[in-house]
Formats: structure tokens, sequence, C-alpha cells
């Protein structure tokens, strides 16, 4: 494989390099997460597009966080090159990761997104001291894996408002953005995989648009 199929295709090159960093056959693999070998070969060969379900069972066996096999494969690129702009690219591309897994059996709006931050924001304002907010949020992301962008883009948040850095909208923002995450009330439950998580990602590119305009 050339270096340039490499960089077109990172989730293969991803699979490949944690394989053999693990000593994990492709044989073993498949069995694990019930995929075809053949398929799994052709997934990493860059000759087919994984499915969502196929993201979630490599993620479950190998301990690859979702949303860095999502971006792996492409799913958060896709309208990169539209004319839109980069946030609402990532919304779009977030929505159709949403559509194109098959197991949300509703239309999905980001203006539930909103609506929901909105009344994470008033939640917080009441808190006397963010300390057990904190407490949370790290819990929740040792349990979930630190790796992709989400991931950097909520550490980024967190030692923010950790360290009381901004402006007091824009950490009221980030407190709804925590709470968002760390709550089992979200739009799209966590436990429904493999698209749990990427109703919180939506939330969170829109807590860092709206903390550009304050």
């Amino acid at each position: 494989m050339t270096h340039n199929n490499i960089d077109e295709n990172e989730l293969g090159h991803l699979l490949k390099t944690t394989l053999a960093n693990k000593n994990i056959s492709m044989s073993k693999l498949s069995v694990e997460t019930n995929i075809n070998k053949s398929t799994i070969s052709r997934i990493i060969n860059g000759n087919r597009k994984a499915t969502p379900k196929h993201l979630q069972a490599f993620s479950n066996y190998l301990h690859i966080p979702i949303y860095t096999l999502f971006t792996a494969a492409g799913y958060t690129n896709d309208s990169l090159d539209s004319e839109e702009d980069g946030f609402s690219a990532k919304i779009n591309a977030i929505q159709d990761m949403i559509r194109s897994s098959g197991v949300y059996s509703r239309d999905f709006h980001v203006e539930e997104v909103e609506t929901q931050l909105n009344r994470y924001a008033k939640r917080y304002s009441t808190l006397e001291d963010p300390k057990d907010l904190l407490i949370q949020f790290k819990k929740k992301v040792t349990l979930l894996g630190s790796q992709g962008p989400f991931m950097q883009q909520l550490d980024s948040l967190y030692k923010r408002l950790k360290s009381n850095k901004g402006s007091t909208t824009q950490l009221l923002l980030i407190g709804s953005g925590l709470l968002y995450f760390v709550s089992t009330l979200d739009v799209i439950p966590d436990y429904l995989l493999p698209i749990g998580y990427l109703d919180d990602a939506i939330a969170i590119n829109i807590i860092m648009e709206k903390m550009t305009k304050f």
C-alpha cells in the first residue's frame, strides 16, 4: 500500500495499526465482531465503506472511541467541500451519521438539542458550585476514552470552566454543554448505539460556535 493510499484510507490505516499493536489477527477480529473476514479486509483496504454498525463493533472490541472511527471513516468530512461554513458542514455531517445508522426511529432536529441546551443553561445558572459537574465530567470521560476531536473539544471546555476562564455568558454556555454531556436525558439516549453520543457532538459544536460571538 502506498503512502497516498494510506492517507486516503484513514480508517483502514487505523484498524491495521491497531490490530498490529494489539497482536490481533483479522480472523480474530471477525469472530469477535461477527463481521465477515472478507468485509473487514475490504474495509481495511479501502474497497468498502464501513457502516455505523461496523464501526460500533470495532469500537467495542478494539476500544477505539466511536467518534474517532466515524472521523477516520470520513463521515464527518463528507460535507467539508460544500459551500456551507465549517459549522453548518459539521452539523450536517453528524446528522448524516444519525440518518445512516438506521437505529433512530424518528426525525432528528438540531433545534431539539438547542432547546435542551437552553434548559441546562438555566440549570447551570442556579448552581452554587460547579465542582460536582466537573467531577461527573471527568468520570464520564474516563469511561468513554479521550480520543477524537469531539472529546478534545470537551476537554478544552472543561479546562476553561475549571479555571473560570471566559465571560459570564461563555461560562454559562460551557456549563450547559457539560451538563448536556453528563446527563442521561439527551435528545438521543447514550445507550442507543452506535449514535448515542452524536447529539452530544452537535451540542458541543453549537456551544463552540456561540462562544465565538461573545
